[in-house]
């Protein structure tokens, strides 16, 4: 079955990007160069997932506009050149937890590749997270490693116990397995990939 072309056009502009960064030392760069990798070989999905917005689709277009004028601005137009054939999903245990309404409310994320994603994979994953401004995360965590490739709006993130940091667009941001995490973003809506590799059947949980 054929790829679909902006997928792969996604595929390649992060790929470039994460080259750039590898030839700086950042060890993050090249681990998600490896999960690019891995979508790049994985099959199509013969029953792609069909487009699916949410509620929090109304920030993608100002995350985008956004994405395409910063440091990320080839991948931003690569997620723009998809954007309507995503298919934007919530964590189920999000959902159904009612403290989570607000967040849930600015909250979404769309699978590219994985076990439900354009291209099928069973042990790495590969999307796009949307997540409305002033909103705060809460801390969480999950068996898989998590590297997150900011493209648009800068947001801050917890690890652990440690303090909090601000990461612009283009930075990476990696979480080790089952490591407490959390974030909150400012005045502009956070949009980023994300990679996971390892046990990615389970999804996060509040911490």
């Amino acid at each position: 079955m054929a790829r679909d072309v902006a997928f792969e056009g996604l595929l390649s502009a992060a790929d470039r990007f994460c080259a750039t960064r590898a030839n700086t030392g950042c060890a993050a760069a090249g681990l998600f160069a490896e999960i690019v990798g891995n979508a790049r070989a994985a099959p199509a999905n013969p029953e792609p997932p069909q487009p699916r917005q949410l509620p929090a689709c109304r920030h993608l277009a100002t995350a985008l506009s956004l994405g395409q004028s910063g440091s990320a601005a080839d991948l931003a137009a690569a997620a723009a050149a998809i954007a309507e054939r995503l298919n934007w999903v919530q964590n189920p245990n999000y959902v159904a937890d009612e403290k989570m309404r607000a967040f849930v409310a600015d909250y979404a994320y769309a699978e590219l590749a994985g076990p439900s994603g354009m291209a099928l994979c069973t042990d790495v994953a590969l999307g796009l997270l949307l997540i409305g401004p002033d909103k705060f995360y809460p801390p969480h965590s999950h068996p898989a490693e998590e590297i997150y490739l900011v493209v648009a709006g800068e947001a801050e993130w917890q690890r652990a116990n440690e303090p909090w940091q601000s990461h612009p667009p283009a930075a990476f941001i990696r979480h080790g397995p089952n490591v407490t995490h959390a974030m909150r973003t400012l005045e502009q809506p956070l949009l980023a990939l994300y990679a996971w590799r390892g046990e990615i059947a389970t999804a996060a949980r509040l911490v």
